[in-house]
């Protein structure tokens, strides 16, 4: 085959043949332990779609095999719910319009803008029938592993696949052309076959590397998805932890408020009942700072008396703020 001139390059390098499909596990090959669903892929590491399919374990190593299974049905009834939707958008935003016309966009988008419509409507119940509840991320997850098995299948096939169950596989036009219309078909000659087998080899890899190219469209929007949704999380426990500081600001506000009209009334109070004119300010901070910590209000207190002194200066008498010892103890 590598004797043929061929006008047009291979575009797409056969490096799909190197994903090893297991199911079950050949007896001396290395266990996935990470993989968490069936069949079993083994990706040799160094190859570009190993890390796709990395990616997709990572998202869905939460989930069983059974869940997994759940999730690729979910696929087909979120899609059709999609469509749904996206024709009641399209009549409400284009009114007066043939109800034709809103049933071929529908059906036009469902059939080849599958993954726009999830991302337009995405479901809205995320349980599953095991009570798990599964991530937006996880559905785009499986919607890639999807597509990466359509990958696989497409580059398995031989390039000389004669037989009609090979050739069924193949979206190669001669292919089904000749499963559609066998009676148009005709032996071939050996070089014939070599160049027929060139060209089902190119379409089916180009047909392989889209499927691998929407894995990877479809992994990077759940990564994206899961990283909004971490950014997101940060971003309401931040606000939470900074509106839980402001409630304790705001209450510690409102005792010291509450701790300064009682130091001014008992001081007042204190002062009133001086009738040797004998407590000065400093003492009187002293004795009213351990009787409101007594009430529990420390957390509203300043760190020493000294500075209570600010808080009672206004209804201190005159004599009270001479310098000088006092001329007795009093007691609070």
């Amino acid at each position: 085959m590598r004797f043929l001139k061929d006008p047009e390059p291979v575009i797409f390098e056969d490096r799909l043949h190197y994903m090893m499909l297991f199911g079950p596990r050949p007896e001396g090959t290395p266990y996935n332990d990470y993989d968490p669903f069936a069949p079993y892929y083994y990706c040799p590491d160094g190859l570009g779609f190993n890390m796709v399919y990395q990616d997709i374990v990572e998202l869905l190593k939460n989930l069983t095999t059974s869940e997994v299974a759940e999730l690729r049905k979910r696929i087909i009834s979120c899609t059709d719910d999609a469509k749904t939707h996206y024709r009641a958008y399209i009549a409400d935003a284009l009114p007066n319009r043939a109800a034709d016309e809103y049933d071929d966009a529908a059906k036009y988008m469902h059939e080849m803008r599958r993954y726009e419509l999830l991302k337009m409507f995405p479901p809205e119940d995320l349980s599953l029938s095991t009570g798990t509840q599964f991530s937006e991320a996880q559905l785009w997850a499986v919607y890639a592993l999807e597509e990466f098995q359509a990958a696989v299948n497409l580059a398995e096939i031989p390039p000389f696949s004669d037989d009609k169950k090979s050739m069924a596989k193949s979206q190669y036009i001669e292919d089904m052309l000749e499963l559609e219309l066998p009676g148009l078909a005709r032996k071939q000659s050996p070089l014939e076959r070599a160049r027929r087998a060139v060209r089902r080899q190119r379409s089916t890899m180009m047909d392989a590397g889209l499927k691998l190219i929407f894995a990877t469209k479809h992994i990077q929007y759940a990564l994206v998805l899961t990283h909004s949704n971490r950014i997101q999380q940060e971003r309401a426990e931040h606000l939470a932890i900074k509106d839980s500081r402001m409630k304790g600001l705001n209450e510690i506000n409102r005792l010291k408020d509450q701790a300064v009209e009682k130091a001014l009334n008992l001081a007042a109070s204190k002062w009133k009942e001086d009738s040797t004119q004998s407590i000065r300010i400093g003492e009187m901070a002293d004795i009213v700072y351990r009787a409101l910590a007594e009430q529990g209000l420390n957390v509203a207190l300043p760190d020493t008396s000294e500075r209570l002194k600010a808080w009672i200066k206004p209804v201190a008498p005159d004599y009270a703020r001479k310098g000088g010892r006092s001329r007795k103890t009093v007691q609070p």
